[in-house]
């Protein structure tokens, strides 16, 4: 299967997007001086765009193009990890690989594919952020993703990310069948 510029300008445009719904976050985090805001404004955007990524370009490696895009346009933003660290563009692209992943495995059934994508992207983000910085060699990186491994976060990130993953298999039933979406689909 051939990629073709209309699925590319359209990741390129959802990787855009995704940076654009970023920058409310981090302009709160840099106002307040509290890290952490900028994910509380920011995790409803990851997995709702993740699984329109998936859904509407229909690819393998479409979320793996979309999140190394997305760290590529953010290196010089605080996001992921600190501004102009060029490792999180690989850290980026293995969250990418890895919700490709579970939509090849989980695709003939949208809904649920939707919710596992959510979970995978903020109930197991924690761990597989501090997974993730050891195997790229970022042992302070994972130690700060391990201070929120709680035997309660983590479940209620579990919960939110299937209910986000399922917020955005919505709006794709929405658009699914409008021109732009099977234009892009058609290839």
């Amino acid at each position: 299967m051939r990629w073709t510029t209309t699925q590319l300008m359209a990741i390129g445009a959802l990787a855009a997007l995704r940076i654009i719904l970023s920058l409310p976050g981090i302009a709160l985090a840099a106002i307040t001086g509290v890290p952490f805001l900028k994910n509380l404004l920011d995790f409803p955007v990851q997995p709702i765009l993740a699984v329109l990524v998936v859904f509407i370009i229909k690819r393998p490696f479409s979320a793996t193009l979309w999140a190394g895009l997305f760290a590529i346009i953010g290196l010089p933003l605080p996001f992921l990890a600190p501004p102009g660290f060029f490792l999180k563009v690989p850290y980026a692209m293995l969250f990418g690989l890895t919700i490709d992943l579970v939509w090849f495995l989980t695709k003939r059934w949208e809904k649920v594919s939707s919710m596992i994508i959510g979970t995978t992207i903020l109930g197991l983000g924690i761990p597989l952020a501090v997974l993730f910085w050891t195997i790229l060699g970022v042992p302070e990186l994972a130690a700060a993703a391990g201070k929120f491994l709680t035997f309660i976060f983590v479940p209620l990130m579990i919960i939110v990310g299937g209910g986000l993953g399922y917020v955005g298999w919505l709006i794709y039933k929405r658009i699914e069948k409008t021109a732009v979406v099977r234009r892009i689909q058609q290839g």
